[in-house]
């Protein structure tokens, strides 16, 4: 067992961010346009927490009457 400690910098943090939110946006324009911002936070959230991937249709977004 090792007692390496692995320190990221603030970059590092940043990238890791960017490359999410690039993700989201991916999945915003070509799977969910229609949802709003938290709508999609929403989806995002669940489709984590589930395991689920939502470009290999596993898990969709559909929004019924505006809802």
């Amino acid at each position: 067992m090792s007692n390496e400690v692995t320190v990221r910098t603030g970059d590092v943090l940043l990238a890791e961010s960017r490359s999410t939110f690039d993700g989201l946006m991916a999945v915003r324009e070509t799977l969910a346009p229609d949802l709003t911002p938290a709508e999609l936070q929403l989806f995002a959230l669940v489709s984590y927490r589930s395991g689920l991937d939502p470009f290999a249709k596993q898990i969709y977004a559909v929004k019924r009457k505006g809802r």
